[in-house]
This record gives C-alpha cells, structure tokens and sequence, in this order.
C-alpha cells in the first residue's frame, strides 16, 4: 500500500485499489473545490479528481502555503501519529505500530531515502490539458491559457472566437479568418490590407483596356467602357459626330468640326478663339495686313481695308506720290519742294514763311541787334546795309565804323596844337595862349584867360597885370604861380595823438590798432582803446582789450567771479551766482534737468538725458528690456518678462499653443502638435476610435503594456515577457543645457563734487548688478532601449 496527498486530498492505495479521503483536521483548512472542474487521473483500478486550470492568486480557497503539521485521520485506524522524536522531513505516522512511515506535504514527494521530500513537478505530469501552460511552483503549480485562449466553464482553455466580432477587421471589405489562439484579417479581392484597412486597388493602373476604351475603377473591382466621345454599338466603341447631335455643340458664331473622338470648333476667316467665343482679329494693330508702307489699314469685323494717304494715290495696296510742286508750284512765294507724300514751301535769303506755310515776308534785320552794325543800319528788301555817322569811316567788314583823324590831314585846321578824338578833334594853346575862335591861339590877357595862368586863385590888378595866390594849406611856388602843399604833419605831429596823415591842403588823424578816434568840442582829437565785448560793471577800458575793474568784478571785462566756475556755459552774475544755460541748474550749473523726469530709478547726467538701471531704456527709461526680445508679437512689461499674446506663451513667448489639424475627436484635447489627447473610451491619433471593451488581461499588463484580445500584452519599446514584466531598458545619463538669468556685479561710474570747496567735478566709481543670461548644463537620467 502507498500514500499520497494531492491538494488537500488524501489518498490511500492498496493492492489493486485506491481510495480517497478529505482531510478534516480542524488545524488545517480543507479546499473547497466546488470552483474547480476536475479531469480524471488513472491511479491503477480507481480515479480521482485533479483541477485542470486554475489561478491560485484569484482564487482566496487555495492556500498556496503548504501546512507542516501532521494531519490526523481518525477515520484511519491503521495509521497512528510518531513521536516526537519524528524521523521524517515533513509528515510520520506509524503504520500498523512497525516502521515509520514518511509522507511530504501536497505538492512534494518522498525521495529514494524514503525521509526527505523534494518539491514535485506537477507540468511533467501533463496535469494542464487543451493548450493550458503549465508553470511550476514550490509545492503546487499554475495552469494558464496561451494566448488567445480562453478558460471555459469546463475548465479547458478554448480558443477565443475573435471572428464572432463583425467588426474587428473595421472595414466591411475585408473577412475575419480565426488562427489558433488569435485570428487574422484577409481582405477581399480587389482591396489590400494597408495602414489597418482593406483599401481600394486601383486596376487601372496596371489594366490596359481595348482601344477606344477607358478604365474606370470600382470599389473591388474595375470595368471598361468607351471612352467620352464614343459610343457601345453591339460591343464596339464607335465615333459620336456630336456635330450633328440635337442642341449646337458650339456657340453659334463659332464652327464645328467633328474629330475622331471628339470635336473641335474653330471660328470663321478672320476671328480668333478665346475663351468659347470668337473675337475678331486686327490686323492693322496685329501688322498682319497687307496695305502698302504709305497706305491707312481699318480693320472691320473678320477683315480690314487699305487707303492710300494724303499726298498719294493708288488702291491702298500699292501707292504713288502726287507732286504738288508741279501745279502753280504748289501755291509757294518762293520756292516749292516735294516730298513723298507732301510738299514744303521754303523762302530766300532775307525773307520769312509765314504761319500760313506759303507766303514770304521780308525779314528786317536792323529790328534785331541792328544787323549787327557798328553804329547805323538800314533795311532793304530781302537784306539790309550798314553805314557811320559823321567822323567815321565804314571798315571793310561792311559793319565796323572807324574813326578819321582830322588832325593827319592841314593839323585839322588848328594854329597850333590839334588832338584827335573818336568822330572829331580838338584844337588847343600852349600854357600862356588862350583859343581864340576854336581854332586860332592868342596871348592870355587877364584872369578870365586861363585863370591868368594861376595854379588856385587869380586877381586882376589896376595897371592890366595878374596876381596869383593859394588857399589855405599851399603855398606860393618860386614861380608865383603853382601852389604846392604843406605837410603840417612834419609840425608837431600835426597835434594828433597817435598818427598824423598828411592831405593835399590839409591832414588827419588816425589811432593804432585797438584804438578809436574821438574828437571833443574843442576840436581836440584823442585815441580811446577798444575793449571786446566791452568792460562790465563800470570798468574803464585802459588799452586794447584790457579792463581796469571795480573792487568785487575781477573777472575778464570785469565781470563776477563765481567760485567754482559756471560750467556747461552759464554766466557768472554776482559774486557766487550763476545765470545757468538752459537744461542746467544748481550750484556751479553742475545739476542737468530732464523734463519730465527720469523714470524707474534712471538719473539725469545731460539736459534731457538719463542714465537708466540695468533692464531699462528710453529717453527717459521709459521702456523695459528683455533680453532676448519677446517673440510673436509679446509686449515687454518689466525687465525680462513678457506680456504674451493670445496663443503663445513660455518665458519669451516662443512657444504657440498646440495645433491639432485635423482636430481631435469626441471631446479630445490637443496637447501638442498633432497630439491628443483622448478621453476615457477613445483611442487613435485623433480619438476617432471608440473602445469596444473586451476580456481584460489577467494577470494584469506590467511597465504600461497594452491589454489585446485574446488575453494578449502589446509591450512598450524596452519591455518583454508574458506580462511585458522584464525591461530591456538601462539607465544612461545625458547632458542638458540651461540658459537662466543670473546677475553679475558691473563697475558703473558717474559725477561727483570735489575738491576744497567743492567746485571741482570728478568721476566716481560705484559696483551694480546688472542681468544677464548664463548658460550651464545639468546631468540628467533617462532609460535607453535597445533598437529593434
């Protein structure tokens, strides 16, 4: 007789017969195996009943722990408990009060030494039938459907049905076919099985069909039929003359011409096709026509016409001048000239043509820079003659008039001296002759004569004689006649102060550089020197721009002094006050004025000029800074931070709210480009896909697997196993680079009072914080997946 326990049940064989018994102790749990459908198992003439497929961790009645106490079986009268002293691994009992008798826990078998137990394998025993796999564990085993199995209430693994859904091929064009443990999809002929569906096959891209046949694809299939313009006339493809079909194949002022196939409609002799309709041709604007070089074209509609031009004659085609010079010489005063297709009429020499274009006029050439004569010009007809006046000779030129000299020819008719002049001549005396009758000399007889031969003033005395004298400032030559000058400038320096200038009969006076002239009341001339600008404050010039100053004016020109200096152009005006240019202000005029005034901390260092803080610009740093700019139309409202636009956002405004095109579905949210994400029950790249919920996955998806029918995990990139359980993925490390603002301390510097009294300027120099942006990298961890 032999002893076995299998889960939970206890088994006694004998000779030729086992049987069975439930093991009741009140210390160990019995299983309650009404949830499970047993097979049957030959142990020689009897059976009992094995679980087939189960799930230990669902199923709270199976103790997956095996019980090490000893099991009592009162029922077994012949099986007695051993001592404590117990010789055996696991169980003992006496058998018939002899030897004792070891037996293992269930799910373990006595080894050969008939004490020690060692765990069984139950899958060597085929315990999982119908495609059940069998995984074997300490004391026990599980049994698990293979995918695409199904346990049935039976307890065989079936497979599953995936053809019973009608639409899990999604397209109406393809059939369900089942495999063992999954099923696939065969698309219909005249489709193939791309991106998830059965798509249409276009035959008629490898299809040739008959002539005069065109292939027109269907869905699944393909027909040939005639091609447009063609007609099915007992199976044959035949020409349609849509020329003569009912209705007018073209407009009506358009032609028809039937092709083969097809028609055509050409317009009439004379008109162009545009746009369905025929417009005419111009043949003059086009230069297609065929009148002559001297010929009008006018284009009419479908033709044009040719006539010859003015001045010519012919049909238009070929055309012939008409010499107008020929009759009455073409009506012209002087002369006629033709021209092909005209004539001109031209005038002599010294005449003009009229607006008439016919007549000539004489021209008067004298009315203009009077015919370019020396002195008289005289029109004649169809020219014009120079001549002089009275004194003159005409040159050779025919217009310069040149002068005579009388006096070449009987000394001009002068007793003695004769000068020539331009037109005439003048007849003269020596110094003691007077002219007589404008020609002949005599002796000087009185002052009336001549001045009686005096150089200024001339008496007549009692006895017929003259006496001569001079004004003031000459004196009386040895002569007693001429006055000569007197220098009064050699006495006395004439009494000028500086500079004595000596005239004819007189002198002036005159100062040295810097100097003025005045003269008093009593004619007395003095040099006063010239200060520029003038001295101020009462000063009294004393040479050439130099001041002698009041006590309190010790400036130059003796102006205020101010202590310090005005600066930036101001003006000293009592002592220590500055009137200060405008844009200044202060003691010294040191102090700019910026109105309005400098805003978000920035000073005034020039009229009108602020110096700003770091992340301020503008006239008045007015106008923050961000650095780099806000993009895509942000406003920069404070240093480095943008006010974005609708649609935008981040720290410079660079990144745009996500676009999904199309959109997503069934109330699906666009999280980035082309991404969405779905709710609850949807799925696809647009959530189009609604959930059709089947069998969950059991055990459940480990590392983010996904749950397919059949009892199927579709594992992630990196994961692998039954349950997607083992990762394929290691840990590496990456450098990331990070761009943040940071402030850093800059030497800035600026203007401060100085010195004794504090009227010096000097620069100063001061620490700020000025922000900038810094780049630096962080080491960050990612898991890598092996490549497919």
């Amino acid at each position: 007789m032999r002893l076995k326990i299998i889960l939970g049940i206890y088994i006694i064989c004998a000779t030729g017969s086992c049987y069975s018994e439930k093991i009741t102790d009140n210390n160990v749990p019995a299983v309650d195996t009404k949830d499970y459908d047993y097979g049957e198992e030959e142990q020689g003439q009897e059976s009992f009943k094995v679980p087939m497929v189960f799930w230990p961790e669902d199923n709270p009645n199976v103790n997956t722990i095996e019980d090490n106490r000893i099991i009592e079986d009162n029922d077994i009268n012949n099986i007695s408990q051993c001592p404590d002293n117990n010789p055996c691994e696991h169980y003992c009992s006496y058998y018939y009060q002899q030897k004792p008798l070891c037996w293992c826990y269930p799910g373990y078998k006595i080894k050969t030494d008939n004490i020690s137990c060692e765990d069984r394998n139950e899958c060597e025993e085929g315990l999982c039938l119908n495609d059940g796999i069998c995984t074997n564990t300490l004391g026990s085993f599980v049994c698990n459907c293979k995918p695409g199995f199904y346990l049935d209430p039976s307890g065989r693994c079936v497979d599953i049905p995936d053809c019973l859904d009608e639409h899990i091929c999604g397209d109406e064009a393809a059939r369900c076919e089942e495999v063992p443990g999954s099923y696939k999809c065969i698309c219909n002929p005249g489709f193939k099985y791309r991106d998830g569906v059965c798509q249409d096959l276009n035959e008629c891209s490898v299809v040739n069909c008959e002539e005069k046949k065109v292939c027109v694809n269907t869905r699944g299939s393909y027909k040939c039929q005639c091609a447009p313009g063609y007609k099915d006339v007992y199976g044959t493809c035949q020409d349609i003359n849509e020329c003569r079909m009912g209705g007018k194949a073209c407009p009506d002022e358009m032609l028809c011409k039937n092709t083969d196939g097809s028609y055509i409609c050409t317009c009439p002799l004379g008109f162009r096709k545009h746009a369905n309709q025929c417009t005419d041709i111009d043949e003059c604007a086009e230069n297609i026509h065929t009148c002559h070089h001297y010929a009008y074209c006018g284009n009419v509609p479908g033709s044009f016409f040719c006539q010859c031009g003015k001045g010519f004659s012919g049909d238009g085609r070929n055309c012939f001048d008409v010499n107008e010079c020929e009759r009455n010489n073409g009506e012209c005063s002087h002369i006629c000239i033709n021209y092909p297709g005209h004539y001109r009429c031209l005038c002599e020499q010294g005449f003009r043509l009229e607006n008439d274009g016919i007549t000539c006029t004489d021209i008067d050439e004298c009315e203009k820079n009077n015919g370019n004569c020396h002195q008289l010009c005289e029109n004649t007809e169809g020219s014009f003659t120079c001549s002089c006046r009275d004194g003159y000779t005409l040159h050779i030129d025919g217009k310069t008039c040149v002068d005579i000299n009388e006096c070449l020819i009987d000394n001009g008719g002068c007793s003695q001296i004769c000068t020539n002049t331009n037109g005439s001549f003048i007849c003269s005396c020596p110094s003691h002759q007077v002219l007589d009758d404008q020609s002949q000399c005599r002796p000087i007889m009185s002052c009336a004569d001549k001045n009686g031969g005096c150089g200024q003033k001339c008496q007549d005395l009692s006895d017929g004689s003259m006496l001569c004298s001079c004004i003031d400032g000459f004196y009386l030559h040895d002569d007693y006649k001429q006055c000569i000058d007197i220098d009064e400038c050699k006495v006395m320096n004439g009494g000028c102060e500086q500079q004595c200038i000596n005239t004819p009969g007189s002198f002036q006076c005159s100062c040295y550089s810097g100097y003025k002239l005045l003269i008093h009341r009593d004619n007395v001339h003095k040099c006063e020197a010239i200060c520029e600008p003038k001295c101020m404050n009462n000063g009294k010039c004393i040479s050439p721009n130099q001041c002698l100053c009041p006590v309190g004016y010790p400036g130059p020109r003796c102006t205020a002094r101010c202590n310090p200096p005005c600066a930036h152009g101001g003006a000293c005006h009592r002592h220590n006050q500055c009137i200060c240019s405008p844009g200044w202000t202060g003691h010294g005029c040191i102090t700019a004025v910026c109105s309005p005034g400098c805003q978000n901390g920035g000073k005034c260092i020039a009229p009108n000029q602020c110096q700003c803080k770091t992340g301020y610009s503008g006239s008045k740093c007015q106008t923050p800074i961000c650095i780099p700019s806000c993009k895509n139309g942000g406003l920069c409202r404070q240093p480095n931070v943008c006010s974005c636009q609708q649609g935008f956002s981040g720290v410079r405004c660079t990144q745009s709210a996500p676009t999904c095109s199309p959109k997503c579905q069934n109330n699906g949210r666009c999280i980035g480009i082309n991404r969405c994400r779905c709710p609850r029950g949807f799925s696809g790249s647009r959530c189009q896909n609604a959930f059709r919920r089947g069998p969950s996955c059991r055990p459940v998806c480990k590392n983010g697997g996904k749950c397919l029918r059949g009892n199927q995990c579709e594992c992630l990139e990196g994961t692998s196993g039954f349950r997607c359980q083992t990762s394929n993925c290691r840990i590496v490390t990456y450098k990331e680079s990070i761009k943040r603002g940071i402030r850093i301390p800059v030497r800035e510097s600026f203007t401060v009072k100085c010195g004794r009294f504090g009227w010096k300027q000097c620069t100063a120099y001061r620490m700020v914080q000025k922000h900038v942006f810094k780049t630096t990298y962080k080491v960050a961890y990612r898991r890598k997946c092996p490549l497919n």
